[in-house]
Formats: structure tokens, C-alpha cells, sequence
């Protein structure tokens, strides 16, 4: 489900409020990715002679699907598991947010979590000429916590950048590779069929408790 685009813009004002609009460290929490598929059209199909042109038929939509895990509040060492999925028309980062399904049954206390992605370009590199729009990118995550019976809601932001196929790289989490004529590309934390071409090291979302007019600390 997509939200409206009043929600996008109170996630770019929360992301962009000076520090004394976020709650202290000790509220901020640490997210975990532990999957992460990513599956886009490359520039050209990989048949026929080059720059051949995709075949209407064969385009597809581009597809990121995620597992975060996040904290659970009431339950300290416990982590809620949430399953982020979207997809959008070839080419062009959608910059719009969905909502992340929890593979379990919350209890005590129920968290809309959503996320979005947008471009963005590594400083002071220059991508390839053909190079694709929808890589790198950034990753935003945000939960909202409101109690079944007491207390205001509570909201965290986190964002991470996110790269490939550049070990040196601390943004590269990913390993991409294209696959058969008209399949495109495939992107997975660490390794695809045992080859490694990421930093080798955990995704974390490293997220802050944001206090404005629609959450409180």
C-alpha cells in the first residue's frame, strides 16, 4: 500500500530538522537488514549487437524486497521481523514509500513501519556513461510506535546508502550481476553463487527517535 505524499514530506522535514528536534542517543536503535533483492533492467538487454534496444515485450518493472529486523521496545533482546517489498517502472527510483509487513503478530505494542528509495550519487564519483539510474541508491526506514492502551506515539527515522560491486567501498553492501539476455540485473547482500563483490560487512540502519507534531519523545 502506498502512502500519500503528505507522509514523504514529513519524512524529508523529520530528516532535515537540527538536533535538538531528536531525542537522545540512548532512545536512538540499531536495524538490522538481513536480506536484501534487488532486480532491474540493465541498459541493454545483453542480445544482438550492442545498444540493441529492449524489446517492448521483455521490459519489466524493477523489484527491491527486504527483511529489517527491529527491536522490540517491551521486550528487550527480542526483534520484530518486517518484510519490505515495491515495485516500479523501469528506470526511474519511484520516491515514493510503502508499507513493511511484520512476519509476526505484535502483542503489546503495534508499529507501522514503512521505507522508501531515491537516487543518490557517491560523492566526487562520476557514474559510466549508460551507467543505471536506479544504482546506487538511498534507503530510508522509518516505525512508528503506538501502544495498544497508553503513551503518545513514538517515530524513528534511519537511512543508509547503498552501493555495489566495490569491496573498498563502506556503501557497497551488495553484490550485482547480470544474468541471461533479457533477464537484467540481479543485486544480494554479500554473495551471488559464491562470488562476493560487497564490503562483507552487515547493512545496519542506524535510526533516531525524531519529536516534531506527529510523534513525541
Amino acid at each position: 500500500m502506498y502512502l500519500s505524499s503528505v507522509f514523504l514530506l514529513l519524512l524529508y522535514v523529520a530528516l532535515a530538522r537540527p538536533a535538538s528536534h531528536v531525542s537522545s542517543e540512548d532512545d536512538n536503535q540499531t536495524w538490522k537488514v538481513t536480506r536484501l533483492d534487488y532486480h532491474y533492467m540493465t541498459e541493454w538487454p545483453g542480445f544482438g549487437p550492442p545498444h540493441t534496444e529492449w524489446p517492448e515485450g521483455r521490459k519489466f518493472n524493477s523489484t527491491i524486497s527486504l527483511d529489517v529486523q527491529i527491536p522490540d521496545e517491551l521486550a528487550p533482546g527480542s526483534n520484530w521481523v518486517y518484510k519490505c517489498d515495491m515495485n516500479w517502472e523501469h528506470s526511474v527510483l519511484p520516491g515514493i514509500s510503502a508499507d513493511c509487513i511484520p512476519q509476526s503478530i505484535h502483542k503489546h505494542v503495534h508499529d507501522n513501519v514503512a521505507f522508501f528509495v531515491e537516487p543518490w550519487q557517491i560523492p566526487g564519483k562520476d557514474l559510466p556513461p549508460g551507467s543505471p539510474a536506479e544504482m546506487p541508491f538511498s534507503l530510508t526506514i522509518q516505525k512508528t510506535s503506538v501502544t495498544q492502551s497508553w503513551g503518545p506515539a513514538r517515530r524513528w527515522l534511519g537511512n543508509v546508502t547503498i552501493s555495489c560491486d566495490d569491496p573498498g567501498s563502506p556503501s557497497s553492501y551488495l553484490t550485482c550481476l547480470t544474468g541471461p539476455p533479457f533477464d537484467g540485473m540481479r543485486c544480494k547482500l554479500g554473495a551471488i553463487n559464491n562470488i562476493d563483490l560487497s564490503n562483507k560487512t552487515e547493512l545496519q540502519v542506524f535510526a533516531q527517535e525524531v519529536c516534531d507534531s506527529t510523534a513525541s519523545c
